[in-house]
């Protein structure tokens, strides 16, 4: 089998694509990345994250496809970027593989200030659920989840079960 990761490089190795490596070394399975952003962080949370140029991005998703296609993508974080989601939504409409995210929403700094990266550039939950639509296999926590469905943090988790398979 063969898998392709699209998310940030981590610094630690603690999540994104040093992590999808190791989960993909560790069931013998090939994993071809596409490296989404950089991330300095540490185990006292995230200091900076930079995504990368979209010519970068395209260029390593060529690559990959000129050996063939994966049986599955896992997405990562992304970057709320509009140029990026709606390169994102072609490509994946002409891939036949499945398509996996965490819609990893944020993260903490070491500053403890949340690190809301859906709010930049001005993408609205629509744009993320038009994402949501073209996946397969969705893996959002419990605040992800509230996120991706527009719930108030009261609403009961089945509800939010539900509303997620209704996306």
């Amino acid at each position: 089998a063969n898998i392709w990761t699209l998310t940030a490089s981590d610094s630690c190795a603690g999540a994104g694509m040093q992590a999808d490596l190791a989960v993909a070394h560790r069931m013998n399975v090939d994993c071809g990345c596409v490296v989404i952003a950089i991330t300095s962080q540490n185990s006292h949370g995230l200091q900076a994250a930079e995504a990368l140029p979209l010519s970068w991005i395209q260029q390593q998703w060529r690559a990959l496809a000129a050996d063939g296609w994966p049986a599955v993508i896992r997405l990562g974080w992304l970057p709320a970027d509009r140029a990026l989601l709606g390169w994102l939504m072609e490509v994946l409409a002409q891939c036949p593989a499945r398509v996996v995210w965490d819609p990893v929403k944020s993260a903490t700094r070491v500053d403890q200030q949340s690190a809301d990266f859906a709010a930049v550039h001005g993408l609205t939950l629509a744009d993320w659920q038009r994402l949501l639509a073209r996946v397969d296999v969705v893996t959002p926590n419990l605040a992800e989840a509230r996120w991706l469905t527009g719930l108030a943090d009261e609403t009961e988790t089945s509800v939010i079960g539900e509303r997620l398979l209704a996306l």
